[in-house]
């Protein structure tokens, strides 16, 4: 025995740990539950205390390797964001077209053109009516050019649809339209002004013999104030119901003019008076560096600003 106990000990093999087990369930007997419980607990923190021992040590290099970041990955190219855009579009362009009611364009598939101009010109669809759709469209470009730079050159001049062109459809009419000329005219009446403009429902606004020429039934502008029309979505969603097209037929000024004359014999003096066409009143004070370079003035002291404006008063305007 003492030989025995002299010489070194054997290495023993390591002995397998045992992985852990699943907790199991056991029903016990009534009165022994709460003992069942204590045992349970024992053995599951039994078998937790295996798995919380520390793991072997990883082989050598191995920290190095995990503290490296991982690879990072190819950066899209320019085809894949074309294509995730396109998608992006026109899912979204789907679902406006849905909520509007307007799907039957489709811009985001082919024939979206045609499926355009059939959709919004109907039965007057046709390459002669999107020319001139195009040619209108630029004349009214220069008309609002010129009316902020030059003034009013057209009292008369209309844009003669609901809705706009294509901008490549522009870019064919360019070489036709040449030199854009204006015919001065002379502007509406007040009065006549807001027959072109009221609808129906604000005739209260007008003169009584100028109002029944919306609502009676005898009148040759009936068809010009229609209590029903088309609203067009146009792609903008009930949200927006503000920017749909409101389908009106344009107003014929050559026919208003014609019912109107007759008319003003009707009027009271009052009612001729707000049908005058005036003269505009520029209203400034004097004393403003505006004021003095229109009188011609070099100081304030040189003048007075009922002067300065016709006798109107020294407000600044």
């Amino acid at each position: 025995l003492m030989e025995a106990r002299r010489a070194p000990a054997a290495a023993s093999p390591a002995r397998p740990v045992a992985a852990a087990a699943p907790p199991r369930h056991i029903r016990f007997p009534a009165g022994e539950e709460e003992g069942g419980k204590e045992e349970e607990e024992e053995e599951n923190d039994a078998v937790a205390g295996h798995n919380d021992c520390e793991p072997a040590p990883p082989p050598a290099g191995s920290a190095a390797m995990a503290a490296m970041p991982p690879p990072a990955s190819a950066p899209p190219s320019d085809q894949d964001l074309k294509e995730a855009l396109g998608a992006l579009v026109a899912g979204r362009n789907q679902q406006l077209a849905a909520e509007s009611g307007d799907a039957e364009v489709l811009l985001d598939r082919k024939g979206w053109k045609e499926r355009f101009y059939q959709s919004k010109l109907g039965d007057k669809d046709s390459p002669e009516e999107r020319a001139r759709m195009a040619e209108e469209y630029l004349r009214g470009l220069c008309w609002v050019a010129r009316y902020y730079t030059q003034g009013c050159p057209s009292w008369h001049y209309f844009y003669p649809f609901h809705y706009a062109p294509f901008a490549v459809d522009l870019s064919y009419a360019v070489p036709r339209l040449g030199n854009v000329q204006f015919t001065k005219g002379k502007p509406f009446s007040p009065l006549t002004q807001l027959m072109a403009v009221l609808p129906a429902d604000s005739s209260h606004c007008l003169p009584r013999s100028y109002a029944a020429l919306m609502a009676d039934s005898g009148s040759s502008l009936l068809d010009l104030y229609p209590k029903e029309f088309r609203l067009d979505p146009n792609g903008k969603p009930p949200q927006l119901r503000w920017l749909w097209v409101a389908c009106l037929p344009f107003i014929d000024a050559d026919r208003l003019r014609a019912a109107i004359e007759p008319l003003r014999s009707t009027l009271s003096a009052e009612e001729l008076l707000r049908d005058k066409l005036g003269s505009a009143e520029l209203i400034f004070s004097a004393f403003s560096d505006f004021g003095r370079s229109f009188t011609g003035t070099s100081g304030p002291a040189a003048t007075t600003p009922a002067a300065a404006s016709g006798g109107s008063g020294g407000g600044g305007g």
